[in-house]
């Protein structure tokens, strides 16, 4: 059955179905739907099918309907001729706001709504949708206006989109569609509490003030349970994330949930110093996760997993750190806010990074092996629709050059950051007339300063068709180089890390019998000491090496006369060379 299928590694059978562009509105805007059938077994889940198609079709069919929305006479309005009062219309705006609430609350409680992965693109998407609704920027959020004339036509207020009372409560419906976006993310991860609904009235304290004495501030407010004593770790990172706005932000949210599973989901003001004691010495046993499968399993159940499997790799000490690091900052966020007196993370902080491990180079055998596999050479395209195609390691004649291809032969031949690659912009590939093709990094918000610069292009890269590519992408406006990636405004290495797990997986399913990239002490980011490597090995001076990777040399000296030009390093970067880089279809 066409609309029956699994969905990445899941055994477990979804229907998909495809939406419509002139009803996705209805939809939340989504392109697909899918709705889990919660089996295995194929021809159950033929059968399960069935009525939630029919389900969906029925919803397709019902937004095509004519909305009952009378269009505003051409003259100004008058008392007479469809005059709208303000507190009507703001009346209208909160009744909406309670009721999709309500709605949303009871889908996902009883199982009925859409799924999608934690930090997955539609989780991202959704990431953003609230950044721009809590930043007010309307222009910039499809159908906005369209999205609030029907919110109010389902409150039996029939307004035509052009009225120009609509304009000056942009903000109240703005602040209403965050609240609803806001307990729909609650929700979909399985919090209810925040929505105490009695006897069908509303709940109280509202989250926003009666629509009768709404101005337009367009103030985003706070839950019920968001407020003092009763915040959740996940409320409390919500409003850190949107008042801080960490580049980080999804690697922190992976932080605190999992924190908030080990301490079975408390309030902040519940949090105590023993507690994270305890979770600092529980977290030394963690193991690196790398599989989806393994990292949908709750904080305990991982622990559980990895005591079955000794062997597997565990977070090292600096990662521990960046843990407690995020905490610090989240619990010192609640000090500030008058949410706590004291900071329960303060007395138990791991010393910084610890002992590390030095990340090894690729050497000539691992770029040889790696640069050989059929995901350079030509691979065994599967019988799906994904565009990542698995890992790629059966040969055959399919070459894509996406992410998954450029990402590797870049990180190698410019040294570059991954998170630098990652999230750049199409635009950022640029032509200089003594300086050739290059990589602007100078606008971008990187790790250091040194990292903003200018990267030349290798022709080796050039000979490959990156160019032609990068031209291609930069067709759409303000693309990113690599569309495919997820790419999230909230987190800046959103893109990067979503890549890194992928990379992992896909050196052990290539590293074959005596291959040596798949152990912990090689990364992406060996690429980048493969890099360095081949610059010594090229004779070129530190200060040279050091101009091309962003790394900020020791010598005072440095500091004076702002580099050197494009076209001297475009010249040095040519000496590097990796002999054992074998040849591209």
């Amino acid at each position: 059955m066409q609309n029956v299928c699994t969905r990445g590694k899941s055994r477990t059978f979804y229907v998909k179905k495809d939406i419509p562009h002139d009803v996705r509105v209805a939809f939340g805007g989504k392109a697909q739907v899918w709705r889990s059938l919660g089996t295995t077994n194929k021809i159950e889940a033929i059968a399960k099918a069935h009525p939630i198609l029919a389900d969906i079709e029925a919803k397709i069919a019902a937004a095509r309907e004519p909305q009952a929305v009378q269009p505003m006479p051409a003259k100004t309005p008058s008392a007479t001729s469809g005059l709208l009062k303000r507190d009507q219309l703001l009346s209208a705006v909160e009744a909406w706001r309670v009721d999709a609430i309500t709605r949303a609350h009871d889908t996902f409680f009883n199982g009925a709504a859409d799924t999608f992965e934690d930090f997955g693109l539609e989780d991202m998407a959704h990431s953003e949708r609230l950044y721009r609704l809590q930043q007010r920027k309307w222009s910039e959020i499809e159908k906005f206006d369209q999205r609030m004339v029907e919110a109010l036509v389902s409150q039996g207020l029939a307004v035509s989109p052009e009225h120009p009372a609509l304009a000056h409560i942009r903000n109240d419906f703005g602040a209403a569609w965050h609240d609803v976006e806001s307990f729909t993310r609650q929700f979909r991860r399985g919090e209810f509490d925040a929505w105490p609904e009695d006897g069908g009235e509303a709940p109280a304290p509202p989250l926003r003030a009666p629509a009768s004495v709404l101005r337009g501030v367009g103030s985003v407010a706070v839950s019920p349970s968001a407020s003092g004593a009763s915040l959740t770790l996940t409320e409390l990172l919500e409003r850190f994330i949107t008042s801080k706005r960490p580049p980080d932000a999804n690697a922190i949210r992976g932080y605190v949930r999992r924190l908030d599973e080990a301490l079975d989901r408390p309030r902040v003001h519940e949090v105590t110093s023993a507690q994270m004691d305890e979770f600092a010495v529980d977290l030394r046993r963690f193991p690196v996760i790398k599989k989806p499968a393994l990292n949908k399993l709750p904080f305990r159940r991982v622990l559980d997993w990895q005591e079955r499997n000794p062997s597997a790799p565990l977070l090292s000490k600096k990662t521990q750190w960046k843990w407690f690091l995020s905490y610090k900052r989240l619990f010192d966020y609640a000090v500030s806010i008058d949410v706590i007196a004291t900071n329960p993370v303060a007395a138990v902080m791991p010393k910084p990074k610890g002992e590390e491990k030095e990340r090894l180079a690729y050497d000539a055998d691992d770029i040889a092996l790696i640069f050989s596999r059929p995901l350079f050479q030509g691979f065994d395209r599967a019988p799906t629709k994904a565009k990542v195609w698995g890992y790629r390691d059966q040969p055959g004649d399919t070459l894509v050059k996406d992410a998954q291809y450029w990402l590797p032969i870049l990180g190698l031949w410019t040294g570059c950051r991954l998170e630098e690659l990652a999230a750049a912009k199409a635009a950022d590939v640029k032509h200089d007339a003594e300086g050739g093709w290059f990589l602007d990094l100078t606008e971008r918000k990187l790790k250091t300063k040194q990292s903003q610069r200018r990267v030349p292009l290798h022709k080796a890269l050039i000979g490959a068709g990156f160019v032609t590519y990068a031209r291609e992408q930069q067709r759409r406006p303000d693309a990113y180089l690599f569309p495919d990636l997820p790419h999230d405004p909230e987190g800046r290495l959103s893109s990067s890390r979503t890549f890194t797990k992928w990379w992992g997986l896909w050196c052990e399913a290539n590293n074959g019998k005596a291959g040596k990239i798949a152990t912990p002490d090689k990364t992406f980011h060996s690429f980048r000491h493969s890099f360095k490597r081949a610059c010594r090995d090229a004779g070129l001076g530190e200060e040279v090496h050091d101009l091309l990777t962003g790394h900020k040399g020791m010598s005072v000296g440095r500091g004076y006369g702002q580099g050197a030009s494009l076209k001297v390093l475009a010249a040095a970067m040519e000496k590097v060379s990796y002999p054992a880089f074998p040849a591209l279809p």
